[in-house]
């Protein structure tokens, strides 16, 4: 009987030491092998832990049935006890604080310009954090616990200018990071993960208008006159939820005021099928993509280049990806959901350079998010925002200019349809 004594100990010590023993490992080392170590451990404590029951409860009933009692089996069952009930608060708080370190979210902010930051906001799913000003080579490191999904990003003012952008355009939960944010001189700023630059230059998005209709689905130009001047209209549901009656407005672009409105009825939407045939010449030369749907002729970076949508069975979404008819892939990006709906245009954001490509993917009927990505002229993805559903997206001549300006659907998340106008500074 010593024996299933001893066995109880051991095996409610066992999980008891092996567990913390993993999660401080863990905790000094963040190897990902441990995580899954940590939850093999807690499978196999819940084991021993009932075989040290077991053990315990069968110590004690022989013991008592043999008429051995007293003050020394009475200690000897509290005290197991004691050991095998710790597993689960102790096994509780381990797991808890590695769930939080893992969805934890850390944000680095470095100021690295001459110049004091001032009036600094940082806004994500229910987080908004100030900053009366920031000095330079000062370094702030925010561990954010975000509140539901959505974007991270922030506004600031450096000096006479007001600026921000968008740090992270998915954010989560139930998912962490880390994140560093590098302010610089005149309204220059990087963002680094991972050690390599996502994001550099001043974004600077205005908004261009708005109308009260509950989802931008289309823009474009009409009414182009001789000197230069056109309109532009702007169509989309009149309501988030009844999409079958649409609405346009005309609206001036120089001035930005509303012209007329008309009603009409909203065709609906069509889903994706797969391109079998491009699919076979994409998957040739590159095995990780296994299909191609609805190719969408976008002329960049050449006119034998299309703009589709792409699936890998080893990510969870789906891919924008920019291939030819002979399967060459000349840009390519996943996103954490699954597309639905895809339009690119070429914009001429820079007079020295080639056009960009801007995309929007648009997500499953029963989301209300798009992704905005734009890709430089050598196929790399430069900027990335997480948006409501739309599918307004509009290249257009800048006044007295060479160059493009861009024009994105957007909306408040209720029933008014916004649309902004987009620049980017090129370094």
């Amino acid at each position: 009987m010593k024996k299933l004594y001893a066995a109880s100990i051991i095996f409610g010590v066992a999980p008891l030491i092996f567990g913390i023993f993993v999660f401080a490992l863990w905790y000094f080392t963040r190897a990902d092998v441990l995580i899954m170590a940590g939850v093999f451990t807690i499978i196999g404590g819940l084991v021993s832990v009932l075989i040290a029951a077991i053990c315990l409860i069968v110590y004690l009933w022989h013991q008592l049935r043999n008429g051995i009692a007293g003050k020394i089996l009475l200690k000897r069952g509290v005290l197991t006890a004691i050991i095998i009930i710790a597993n689960f608060p102790i096994g509780y708080f381990c797991s808890n604080a590695a769930l939080n370190i893992i969805t934890q979210y850390v944000l680095t902010i470095e100021n690295k310009s001459t110049s004091v930051i001032t009036g600094a906001t940082i806004m994500a799913p229910g987080i908004s954090k100030q900053f009366e000003s920031i000095k330079p080579n000062e370094k702030i490191v925010l561990k954010l616990n975000f509140k539901g999904d959505g974007i991270l990003e922030f506004e600031v003012k450096q000096g006479a200018t007001d600026f921000g952008g968008v740090i992270e355009p998915y954010v989560t939960g139930s998912l962490g990071g880390a994140t560093t944010l590098i302010f610089e001189n005149d309204g220059q700023y990087k963002i680094v993960q991972d050690e390599s630059v996502k994001t550099k230059g001043t974004f600077s998005r205005t908004l261009f208008y708005e109308a009260p209709i509950g989802v931008v689905t289309e823009i474009s130009v009409v009414n182009s006159g001789s000197n230069g001047t056109y309109d532009i209209a702007i169509s989309g549901y009149k309501n988030k939820h009844n999409k079958n009656i649409g609405q346009t407005n005309i609206v001036d672009f120089n001035t930005r005021q509303l012209k007329r409105v008309k009603e009409y009825r909203y065709p609906g939407r069509s889903s994706f099928t797969s391109n079998k045939h491009l699919s076979k010449k994409v998957h040739d030369k590159n095995p990780e993509i296994l299909d191609v749907y609805e190719p969408i002729k976008t002329d960049w970076p050449s006119d034998d280049y299309y703009l589709a949508n792409c699936r890998n069975n080893n990510f969870t979404g789906t891919g924008i990806c920019v291939v030819n008819h002979q399967g060459n892939v000349f840009a390519l990006h996943y996103l954490k959901k699954s597309i639905f709906v895809l339009q690119g245009t070429p914009v001429k954001f820079a007079e020295d350079r080639e056009p960009y490509l801007a995309v929007l993917a648009n997500y499953s009927l029963q989301s209300d998010k798009a992704t905005l990505c734009i890709f430089s002229p050598e196929g790399n993805l430069v900027y990335e925002e997480l948006l409501y559903e739309t599918e307004g997206i509009l290249a257009v001549k800048a006044k007295s200019s060479k160059t493009e300006i861009l024009l994105v659907g957007n909306s408040d998340g209720q029933d008014k349809g916004l649309v902004y106008e987009y620049r980017l500074d090129i370094d």
